[in-house]
């Protein structure tokens, strides 16, 4: 009996669906900079599918039904904001629900912009890692909180 040789196949790479919630455009650009460095640490071993929804996006209800289906579709939420106000109502009221149920999403990662208010910003933090952990989700953030002091 002799060994024979199978041709290798190619698997396509992984894929990694990465859904950006962001306070803004100079927020999102901040997040979107992170997922780029990503991409590039993983050598395009993983195929990224990138998303990003603005808050004033996610308070309009015919948009709400096309970030939902995103999010349920995510792997890692990158949330990104200055954090010098509070988290809208409405879109606390989103995050919370779409984190509880069972196809949400694996990671959320909370980014941070230079705060003018750094005590605001350390709250929302909490708030973050707090829905985090109650919808069980692996839960990133900067250690340290940038101020700014203009």
């Amino acid at each position: 009996m002799s060994a024979k040789a199978f041709p290798a196949k190619s698997l396509p790479p992984a894929e990694l669906k990465i859904v950006i919630v962001c306070e803004d455009l100079e927020c999102g650009k901040y997040a979107k900079e992170l997922q780029d460095q990503l991409l590039l640490s993983l050598r395009s071993r993983i195929k990224f599918v990138p998303e990003a929804w603005t808050f004033r996006a996610l308070q309009h209800p015919e948009l709400q039904d096309l970030a939902r289906r995103e999010i349920t579709e995510a792997d890692i939420i990158l949330f990104s904001t200055r954090g010098d106000a509070e988290v809208p109502m409405p879109i606390r009221s989103w995050l919370e629900e779409r984190f509880a149920q069972p196809d949400r999403p694996k990671a959320l990662v909370a980014l941070f912009g230079p705060a003018k208010v750094p005590d605001r910003a350390e709250a929302t933090r909490h708030y973050l890692e707090d829905i985090a952990s109650k919808g069980r989700l692996d839960f990133f953030a900067e250690r340290q909180l940038f101020v700014n002091k203009t």
